[in-house]
């Protein structure tokens, strides 16, 4: 993810990917289609603040393209096996565009297959608002699971990002917080809320992007995570 629903931190963690659009001169003029695409290497997939991958390394990648404020994409991830699937595949789509100099929106629809995965695929909803300040770039969102056949209940997670740029350097500090309720908040306990948090320190050279965080839950699943991508 997320792509958006990811967000920076679940893209750069693993908190996923975020894709720079590189067009080139020909096809911005003959084509109003942008196409980007990621690749990263993480040493583990952590999403909402719990480990994926069994916090094993994850091989990570997706394309993208837009027009006119629409998107569509996907993303995938090796991750511990679900039911048959080692792997995770994103597809998702939506639509964002400025609400003011500053201030944008975004809203989509994501679908987590996992191939061969018994049952184990399920859909999200998701929008968020972002600006900048400053130094500061920051993303409010939230995501909702209906409940369906592959859910006991519906899911509710709601998070917020922030990123400061260190001026004169490629240098940047990230935060995440995020509050989860519902199916995946936890799984056969009694308290069903979950709290994440998360702070990372990178550094981006071109398309290249390398960052450390520290990745924690109220889960008791603390760890730090190491990345590398690119984006193209």
């Amino acid at each position: 993810m997320l792509k958006t629903t990811k967000t920076l931190l679940t893209a750069g963690i693993v908190l996923g990917s975020s894709a720079f659009v590189l067009t080139g001169p020909a096809l911005a003029q003959d084509n109003p289609v942008a196409l980007s695409a990621n690749v990263s290497l993480v040493s583990d997939y952590r999403f909402r603040g719990l480990s994926l991958s069994d916090k094993d390394p994850a091989i990570q990648g997706g394309f993208d393209a837009s027009m006119s404020g629409f998107y569509v994409g996907t993303w995938a991830s090796s991750i511990e096996p679900v039911g048959n699937s080692e792997t995770e595949i994103d597809l998702y789509g939506g639509y964002g565009g400025d609400i003011t100099d500053g201030l944008s929106y975004d809203v989509g629809f994501l679908y987590y297959a996992y191939p061969e995965g018994n049952g184990s695929d399920y859909y999200e909803f998701y929008g968020s608002l972002s600006g900048t300040v400053s130094l500061l770039d920051w993303t409010l969102g939230t995501a909702y699971a209906p409940d369906w056949d592959n859910l006991t209940e519906d899911n509710l997670y709601i998070y917020g990002d922030g990123t400061v740029s260190i001026p004169d350097s490629p240098f940047y500090v990230g935060a995440h917080l995020g509050w989860e309720d519902g199916a995946f908040s936890d799984p056969g306990g009694l308290d069903r809320s979950k709290v994440d948090w998360s702070g990372s320190l990178g550094v981006t050279y071109e398309q290249w992007d390398v960052s450390v965080s520290y990745v924690d839950s109220n889960r008791g699943d603390a760890a730090a995570v190491f990345s590398v991508g690119a984006s193209f």
